[in-house]
């Protein structure tokens, strides 16, 4: 399969994951209030720390492991070393359940990380398949097990949000997602395990794991210590505002990205120590992803006064500026998520475990400036700290690739521009006569005024691109 049809079955796959999960906070978002879902922030942030530690441990070891060493016996190890690190993760989340609840004085929350503490457990029993998928680069049975998982969780999280369930609407959601994925991952792989298990395998598989389980500790909190910041000085209110906005900006870079990301990965690693094709698969990729991902970042910004009000009802109105805000964010993370995959292929893992350390170490300096600001104050620091790093992760691709600063800049160049010039039409539009319409048709006309201007400006200044998608859209 091309790598062309695997990264649309990789998107399809995040398309389907995002819209279900998207539709269930549409729905709760109209029946709850922010301090609810300040609350599953908090709770979920603990979640993704064990699902990142399984991931990157032993998922991205099966995926960058090299033929000559990728063997049953290894996937076998692989497995009972992810059952067992999963079934200690759950027991630790729900064993401190109250400790972490009492420290960021929520009492609440509590109950909410004990149900939740079974959510490591179901990621572990399926991610040694979820790392053969990948590595066979087989996205269509990766993409119908996100899609059956989330059709799961969103009617699961729909119903009971009608009921009146408030926040429990969300974590039966999150339940009912990682059963799903685990059900249908274990039907849609052929691989099964088998008890068997040998101590050299394992040693090879905790060498490759202990660095990268201590990179999605960091990684996890320097992109999730903005949250806990906020529930610990702002209240889950505040939380729960600046959390539903990342979400937003989340949803558009998952949907527009994950499915490229994702085929990144498995094809930086199969290339193996070719430099010069990293580099060309590298630049290609970021040219593509920037074409779709720059124009929807710098547009969400320019319509959220619209966009939020309808969508998720007038109590949300506050989280306007920070979906502003942090949409700067998913500019500087397009290029972020695809650097960090050729390190990873590169096999690079400790790089990125001290590039992650710099970064919190920069986030808890802004933290402490901003925070007194709320959500607002928070997401400008996130900001401002993915600025001031993005130069020490690109040092780090230059010293280990064949990548170099003007590569990355060159590739950027031309949807940024694209977007900023379309950025600039709807601000002119919006003082003049646009500014006179209903929200509704207000909305509707930036939308496709925006659409209309960046594709006539990217066919004059960005054409090869132009054409790669109007290519893909033929077919």
């Amino acid at each position: 399969m091309s790598l062309i049809k695997n990264g649309l079955w990789a998107t399809v796959g995040n398309w389907g994951q995002q819209l279900f999960s998207f539709i269930t906070v549409l729905v709760v978002a109209r029946l709850v209030t922010p301090e609810a879902f300040g609350l599953i922030a908090v709770a979920m942030l603990i979640i993704l720390l064990c699902q990142r530690i399984l991931l990157e441990g032993v998922a991205f070891g099966i995926v960058q492991k090299d033929d000559l060493q990728y063997s049953e016996l290894y996937l076998v190890t692989s497995f009972w070393f992810a059952l067992v690190l999963s079934i200690s993760l759950s027991a630790v989340v729900y064993l401190t359940a109250n400790s972490i609840a009492s420290l960021l004085k929520q009492d609440e929350l509590a109950p909410i990380l004990k149900s939740l503490s079974v959510l490591p457990l179901l990621e572990g029993l399926g991610i040694v398949q979820v790392g053969v998928l990948r590595r066979g680069l087989r996205y269509k049975a990766l993409a119908i097990r996100t899609i059956f998982s989330n059709i799961l969780s969103g009617v699961v999280g729909v119903y009971f949000a009608y009921t009146g369930a408030g926040v429990w609407a969300l974590v039966y959601q999150q339940l009912a997602s990682s059963f799903g994925a685990m059900l249908t991952i274990w039907y849609c792989s052929s691989w099964k395990p088998k008890f068997r298990y040998s101590n050299s395998e394992a040693y090879q598989i905790i060498k490759f794991a202990l660095p990268m389980i201590g990179n999605a500790f960091l990684f996890v909190f320097a992109n999730r210590l903005d949250v806990m910041t906020l529930a610990m000085y702002s209240g889950s209110g505040a939380t729960g505002l600046y959390n539903l906005s990342k979400r937003v900006l989340r949803t558009i870079t998952d949907m527009i990205t994950s499915g490229a990301l994702s085929v990144s990965l498995s094809v930086f690693s199969a290339s193996g120590p070719d430099h010069i094709q990293k580099k060309d698969m590298f630049v290609k990729q970021l040219k593509a992803i920037s074409f779709v991902a720059y124009p929807c970042f710098i547009g969400i910004s320019m319509t959220a006064v619209e966009l939020v009000p309808l969508v998720f009802g007038p109590q949300w109105i506050d989280a306007v500026p920070v979906i502003q805000v942090l949409s700067v964010l998913g500019l500087i993370q397009t290029v972020q998520l695809l650097c960090n995959n050729l390190l990873i292929s590169l096999n690079k893992g400790s790089g990125l475990f001290y590039f992650n350390a710099i970064s919190i170490l920069i986030l808890v300096g802004y933290l402490y400036f901003f925070v007194s600001y709320g959500a607002i104050g928070v997401a400008c620091a996130f900001v401002i700290q993915s600025i001031t790093s993005m130069p020490i992760l690109i040092y780090l691709v230059k010293k280990n690739s064949y990548v170099l600063p003007i590569d990355i800049v060159s590739a950027i160049s031309a949807p940024l521009g694209s977007a900023v010039f379309m950025a600039v039409v709807l601000y002119l539009g919006h003082l003049t006569w646009v500014y006179s319409l209903p929200i509704y048709y207000e909305l509707l006309v930036k939308v496709f005024l925006g659409g209309f201007v960046y594709l006539l400006f990217s066919f004059v200044v960005q054409k090869e691109m132009f054409y790669f998608f109007v290519r893909i859209g033929i077919r």
